[in-house]
């Protein structure tokens, strides 16, 4: 979200950040730890026991609205016996457009979590680590769907397929 994950977080908390930020002229610095989870069965066909091994992001709101998480975060993600651990540090940047619609640009290492429809109707679920850019187009930036996903250089690795 970074981590598809912690993308309604982020808008949730840029909602509650916005009028407190607007104001400010030096963007706002604030701790962003990412706890223990579970990836529910509809992803995989099983569940994953996501346990942070090492977490010390910061998220920063700019006066704009937009964000950018940084720091680093380590993932163990275990099923059917495996256990593989991924660094997952992003960085991760969120910039609300013109529209109202937004854009989630993930570059370095990131971890990805869609449910089934959430790239579009009929869209399969996704579990994936990725490295190189992903670009996320969402259509309201508080609170939006999904309506572009591209990642067009680096690597994805299938963590369902991993992990099975």
């Amino acid at each position: 979200m970074k981590r598809l994950a912690l993308v309604l977080p982020l808008a949730a908390l840029l909602a509650l950040l916005a009028a407190r930020t607007a104001a400010a002229s030096q963007p706002i610095r604030i701790p962003f730890p990412t706890s223990d989870f579970t990836v529910p069965a509809a992803i995989c066909g099983f569940e994953v026991q996501v346990t942070v091994l090492a977490d010390n992001e910061t998220l920063t709101v700019f006066s704009d609205g937009s964000l950018l998480l940084t720091g680093t975060l380590k993932l163990a993600l275990s099923a059917n016996g495996n256990t593989i651990i991924r660094n997952v540090s992003g960085p991760v940047v969120v910039r609300p457009n013109p529209d109202g619609s937004g854009t989630e640009t993930l570059t370095g290492a990131s971890f990805l979590e869609f449910a089934p429809g959430d790239l579009g109707p009929g869209s399969a679920p996704m579990l994936a680590y990725t490295t190189g850019p992903v670009v996320l187009q969402f259509d309201k930036f508080v609170n939006g769907h999904i309506v572009s996903f591209s990642h067009t250089a680096g690597t994805t690795e299938d963590l369902c397929q991993t992990l099975a």
